[in-house]
């Protein structure tokens, strides 16, 4: 079991990270805390953004040298990923384009524009939303990786230098049926203004067309939502969202956050974001555009720092086949501890999983 020590310097010294004026750990911790603090941090992929802290650190509370050399190999190369993820995110929009496909970068190196310094984001794989045809880009795609995995939602590649590329038909879905088609009419609604949002992606002020803001309050919400429902996850997501919210809205955005939301079934969740927010980050307040929830807060924290990111330190989540049979039961018996919750998702879960094996046998995708 974790030393609650350990794990409240942590907390203390993430926040201290992402914003200086925080308050700062005060409480030396021995070498084998900080060794048990760093498997923390790569658990939550946040090693890298914790340096900034450790810089801020007076000396005697400050980590054993040979783990802040480790540190520094770590945030090294989280850097050196970036910036070929960042390459390799605007070369994929140039080839779609060229080939007359429309694309926005989802989630990964265009929220870490969001950053102080983007090279401290773990990054993960390149999301890119596109506007085609559905027919004719599973052609398209299988025409040039034969291997790849295509789902309702999205096509999945793994480039020739092993990068993993999620193409999306619609940037993410429901189970539930009414709060689906609520959301692809969201989608809709916003979808010309995010195709023509273009943005700078680090130091080398690369053009890509990201989502705006706006949209990204209420996508990255539901990517959150989808994550801790069907996989697990990890406070490296919920520093994107941080970021996000510190740049700051209207009260006329803040009114409709909390109106789509309401809309979306999601205000339950938003709540528990909040108190995630403001206890592992010191999120101010007048940052939140809902109030926190403690309750389904804890509930969510709890599942964070169990899981880890996407979930992969937890047991239940392991060896087991995915789109198996098995993983369907596990993954429903999984779901039903979030009934009381959010019941519209989480008992449209097994319909949909359903539906979604027989629709990808029908086209052949499987």
């Amino acid at each position: 079991m974790t030393n609650s020590k350990v794990v409240d310097f942590f907390h203390t010294l993430l926040s201290f990270s992402l914003d200086s004026n925080n308050s700062a750990p005060t409480e030396a911790l021995t070498a084998g805390e900080w060794a048990e603090l760093y498997k923390i941090a790569e658990k939550q992929n946040v090693t890298a953004l914790l340096t900034s802290g450790i810089e801020g650190l007076e000396n005697n509370l400050r980590p054993p040298n040979i783990l802040i050399r480790q540190w520094i190999i770590s945030a090294e190369m989280i850097r050196n990923r970036n910036i070929i993820m960042n390459k390799t995110s605007r070369q994929i929009q140039e080839k779609l384009s060229e080939d007359g496909i429309r694309s926005c970068l989802l989630k990964g190196q265009g929220v870490a524009s969001y950053y102080p310094d983007p090279y401290k984001r773990m990054s993960g794989d390149i999301d890119l939303w596109i506007d085609c045809d559905r027919k004719e880009f599973v052609s398209y795609i299988r025409e040039r990786f034969p291997k790849c995995s295509i789902k309702y939602k999205d096509i999945d590649i793994l480039t020739d230098n092993g990068i993993e590329v999620e193409f999306h038909f619609i940037p993410a879905i429901f189970y539930n049926y009414l709060h689906n088609a609520r959301l692809w009419k969201f989608f809709r609604e916003n979808k010309e203004e995010q195709f023509s949002n273009i943005v700078h992606i680090g130091s080398e002020k690369l053009l890509v067309c990201a989502p705006t803001c706006n949209f990204n309050r209420i996508y990255l919400l539901i990517h959150l939502f989808s994550h801790y429902l069907y996989e697990g996850i990890g406070l490296r997501q919920f520093v994107d969202y941080y970021f996000l919210l510190k740049k700051g809205f209207t009260e006329e955005e803040k009114a409709q956050y909390v109106k789509t939301i309401s809309t979306l079934g999601l205000s339950k969740f938003a709540a528990a974001v909040m108190y995630v927010l403001t206890r592992c980050f010191g999120m101010k307040d007048n940052l939140l555009p809902v109030s926190p929830d403690a309750n389904e807060g804890k509930l969510l924290l709890k599942e964070i720092m169990h899981g880890g990111n996407f979930g992969i330190y937890n047991a239940n989540n392991k060896n087991i086949k995915p789109y198996s049979v098995a993983a369907f039961f596990q993954h429903t018996a999984r779901n039903a501890r979030y009934i009381k919750s959010y019941p519209a998702e989480v008992i449209s879960t097994p319909i949909f999983k359903v539906w979604h094996y027989c629709y990808r046998k029908s086209n052949g995708y499987i």
